[in-house]
């Protein structure tokens, strides 16, 4: 169980970013989110983002630290966010 939330948002790019601007936040899990109703988002780590979360979809993925987790998007620039517990 989670004692402490943690949330965001950002905006993404055709080029994987790390959540939180590459900010070291410890946690335990995220959902990631993709708040866009058109466009398709990727997650992933530093090297690839190959797994889709598509449109106002979301993944949980259990992490220590927010920012080993990437995301990218299908095209443009639309938001990420995320919520995660520690």
């Amino acid at each position: 169980m989670a004692n402490t939330l943690i949330d965001g948002t950002q905006a993404t790019s055709t080029t994987g970013a790390p959540l939180n601007g590459g900010t070291a936040q410890a946690v335990d899990w995220v959902v990631v989110t993709n708040p866009d109703a058109s466009i398709v988002l990727y997650a992933g780590n530093a090297t690839s983002q190959s797994n889709p979360i598509p449109p106002l979809g979301s993944l949980r993925i259990e992490t220590n630290n927010l920012n080993k987790i990437y995301v990218k998007s299908a095209s443009g620039t639309p938001a990420v966010s995320w919520l995660g517990g520690k």
